[in-house]
């Protein structure tokens, strides 16, 4: 599937607005563990905004994602140090989650990776509806997010980063970003305009403005019965074309 799971600061609010403390949270997450011990349901790390699975597209890699973790989180220590924390002013925040039990082992996790480098964060649990408000109103420091892509394209993912699109729950602003995303839309050119939008997220990979866990596995039971299905990231497949074999 071409969805992705995350959790996103919001740039709004200090020190969230640092990039060095998005950086250090980021680096110090171990999602291949994370993945096999709590999850292991064929989904797969998401160190990024989009996902392999998209057409017509390259993604650009992330720097760290070979480093070892005892490099990552020596990493993250010295980006919190320059950021201004310490042992004796540790870097702490709340983390506004759902309900779900699978969401909720996930942020005991991840505040037990973030323990490590000198971070208190305390998990908070709301229904939806409660953390899509606050997410709209921006009343939140770090919280859980995911987007379900509405259809197969770079651009769904980068657009919520962009100065001033509704979906961009986070804030984050980064004019470059804008006017590379604002280039791709303009070029009828596919090879362009993915060179373009690779581009885009190069340079707001940099940045760290989300905390990307994990791209979303499709999960399906198809019986041998069935004709016509073509199997897709988004598994798009209209009744009418489907036949039931005797």
């Amino acid at each position: 599937m071409q969805d992705v799971r995350a959790f996103v600061g919001n740039h709004r609010k200090p020190p969230f607005d640092d990039a060095r403390v998005r950086q250090a949270l980021n680096l110090a997450i171990d999602r291949a563990g994370l993945i096999e011990k709590l999850i292991n349901t064929g989904v797969t790390p998401a160190r990024r905004m989009t996902p392999d699975a998209l057409s017509n597209y390259d993604a650009p890699q992330t720097s760290w994602a070979q480093d070892a973790m005892g490099e990552r989180m020596a990493q993250a220590r010295r980006l919190l140090a320059a950021a201004g924390f310490s042992r004796d002013k540790p870097l702490s925040f709340t983390l506004k989650n759902d309900t779900l039990e699978e969401s909720r082992r996930i942020a005991v996790a991840l505040t037990s990776m973030w323990r490590a480098i000198g971070v208190q964060a305390t998990v908070e649990s709301s229904d939806l509806a409660t953390l899509n408000k606050m997410a709209r109103t921006g009343d939140y420091e770090i919280m859980r997010y995911a987007w379900f892509a509405p259809y197969d394209d770079p651009e769904t993912f980068l657009a919520l980063l962009e100065t001033g699109n509704p979906n961009n729950l986070s804030g984050y602003s980064d004019a470059e970003f804008d006017e590379l995303l604002r280039a791709g839309r303009g070029t009828l050119d596919l090879t362009e305009r993915a060179a373009l939008l690779a581009r885009a997220e190069a340079l707001a990979l940099a940045d760290h403005p989300v905390i990307p866990l994990y791209f979303y596995a499709g999960r399906r039971l198809i019986s041998t019965r069935v004709e016509g299905w073509v199997d897709n990231p988004r598994a798009a497949n209209p009744t009418r074309f489907l036949t039931l074999t005797r």
